[in-house]
């Protein structure tokens, strides 16, 4: 069904091309003799190298993998064909000549809203718009216009803001994420690398570099070959740059499993437990503000925004004070996320709770995140740690991690830190 509606909106798409006057006078001859288009098989294709199907066969009609032979620096193992079976069948009764598929792939980019253009900001080229996990912005694939290192731009979402006093928000928003972010010099961070104007508009773009191997920790775990000693490694990369940032009064304020990468290519030519094979980077930064309690998120320059508006109630890595603008602690409620973050990386891929109201429920009942419900995989230590670390309440973190006084500004990381070093000793 989904095919046949594709192919209805691909012919409603040539017929606009053929009578619009702006168009390429050839390829609107090509789009006027166009009547039916032919048959368009569908398929879906997974082309992350990192998929592993465990689908049967029979379940995986349709569905294509990339090709292992495109990978020869790496074990690609998708348990599916590849696309290539499928662009390389038999064609059937209609040939598609060049011209048409110069077409159809013209009306594709037009139905996608994909501008063939490159846009240009400052010395860099911006390519390809790719899919972005806070809707306020629009992401971008693109290189340096000289060297051709590759980078990720990120863009305001003009239309997803109702107001104009929205828009003004989104704006200092970004530039607060440059401000912030663009003097943590930490391995472990993904930080800005500068911040550009896109030609021939006023909308600021901030440039970061491009990690093609790094993949968030919901794709790249599940099913990832993992030594118990790795999994201790990434939450010790991810507190590191946690204690970094809090040492230069940054608050994440949005720690979860889509904002931490892990180098995949790494993980497939290394084997389990070399040195170096964990490397990880933490991203998500658009929500970040200073360290200190306030009820506005403070960027460097002092000016104030409302706190984006993220889905509190869906979202269960975060501390159940962190539930609105105001939050009174903002390391201690990082500290949280950092717990529930490592309960979910240490137990193999499981969440906290299904849901916010779960997770409230639980930390009443648990007061903290206990892992031997769901792994006895590791010791005292490491569950205690844990547990600690995502009480429910911010007196009871600090006062665990060697905070007695929020207000000095210490960081109850540095404790998390230890304590962590101190359980993954053998």
């Amino acid at each position: 069904r989904k095919a046949q509606r594709f192919k209805s909106r691909l012919e409603q798409e040539i017929v606009r091309i053929a009578r619009d006057p702006d168009e390429d006078p050839h390829i609107r001859d090509v789009a006027a003799k166009v009547g039916r288009l032919p048959w368009i098989q569908e398929a879906v294709f997974l082309h992350d190298p990192g998929v592993v199907s465990h689908l049967a066969a029979d379940k995986a009609h349709n569905i294509f993998g990339v090709d292992p032979a495109d990978f020869p620096d790496r074990e690609v193992r998708t348990n599916l064909p590849p696309i290539a079976d499928r662009v390389q069948e038999p064609v059937g009764r209609e040939r598609i000549s060049e011209a048409m598929s110069m077409l159809i792939a013209l009306a594709m980019r037009k139905i996608a809203g994909i501008t063939v253009r490159d846009h240009m900001a400052g010395s860099y080229l911006l390519h390809d718009r790719v899919d972005s996990p806070d809707p306020r912005f629009h992401e971008w694939d693109g290189e340096h216009r000289e060297t051709h290192e590759p980078i990720r731009a990120r863009v305001l979402n003009v239309a997803a803001a109702a107001t104009e006093g929205e828009q003004i928000r989104m704006r200092r928003t970004l530039r607060r994420e440059d401000e912030l972010l663009s003097g943590l010099g930490n391995e472990h961070i993904v930080a800005p690398r500068s911040m550009e104007t896109l030609r021939g508009t006023s909308d600021e773009v901030v440039i970061y570099p491009a990690l093609p191997d790094h993949r968030p920790l919901d794709v790249a775990l599940p099913g990832a070959k993992l030594s118990a000693r790795e999994r201790v490694e990434i939450v010790r990369q991810v507190a590191d740059a946690l204690l970094y940032a809090h040492r230069h009064q940054v608050a994440h304020r949005g720690l979860d499993p889509t904002t931490v990468l892990l180098d995949t290519r790494l993980l497939s030519t290394r084997p389990v437990d070399a040195y170096g094979r964990i490397e990880v980077k933490v991203d998500g930064w658009s929500g970040a503000g200073t360290s200190e309690a306030s009820g506005t998120v403070l960027g460097a320059t002092g000016s104030a925004t409302s706190m984006p508006g993220d889905e509190l109630s869906g979202r269960v890595y975060l501390a159940p004070e962190a539930a609105g603008v105001h939050t009174p602690d903002r390391m201690a409620a990082d500290l949280f996320s950092l717990g529930a973050l490592a309960y979910y990386i240490l137990t193999g891929g499981h969440a906290p709770a299904t849901d916010r109201s779960s997770l409230l429920d639980r930390l009443e009942r648990d007061r903290g995140l206990d892992m031997s419900a769901v792994t006895s995989e590791f010791d005292q230590g490491l569950r205690e740690l844990v547990m600690d670390a995502t009480a429910a309440t911010v007196d009871t973190r600090n006062t665990k991690f060697g905070v007695s006084d929020s207000t000095q500004g210490l960081s109850p990381v540095i404790g998390f830190e230890r304590r962590l070093a101190e359980a993954a000793r053998p």
